[in-house]
């Protein structure tokens, strides 16, 4: 008997999820989710959320936890996906270890878009947090916050 109630229990949990998520998919349009599966066949775990200018869908892919983004007239924007330090080039990885000694990383993704693949990375100390990005030559300073 109790076997039969969990039983229950999960179909009827795994029913209201499959409800739930189909009608949050229900809330993107057809172009932008016929674009989605087109470009992302394999996808599991997808996720949509929509904001003011774009549509922005979480996704798992090849056990990789990507985030993808597309304009409102359904064209792909952008794909992101965190990476490891050890996966940046080399000679941004030695810049890196140069210029910031004292700081430790708390965001690093790779972002390719129709312009490229470009490095995005945050890292803090005590006093700041600072954002570059680099593509392949080189890191730009974005964003520059003091914590004080």
């Amino acid at each position: 008997m109790k076997k039969q109630i969990i039983v229950l229990a999960a179909a009827i949990l795994l029913t209201i999820g499959n409800t739930f998520a189909n009608k949050l998919n229900s809330d993107i349009p057809g172009r932008i989710l016929n674009e989605f599966k087109k470009e992302f066949v394999q996808a599991s775990n997808v996720n949509w959320e929509t904001k003011a200018t774009h549509y922005k869908v979480k996704f798992s892919l090849d056990e990789q936890n990507i985030e993808a983004f597309f304009s409102l007239e359904g064209n792909l924007l952008g794909v992101t996906r965190n990476m490891s330090f050890n996966h940046l080039p080399l000679h941004l990885q030695k810049d890196i270890k140069e210029k910031y000694v004292g700081y430790w990383i708390t965001d690093l993704f790779e972002l390719s878009t129709d312009n490229g693949t470009e490095y995005v990375i945050t890292f803090e100390n005590a006093d700041e947090q600072i954002s570059l990005k680099g593509m392949t030559m080189n890191w730009d300073i974005f964003k520059k916050t003091d914590k004080s």
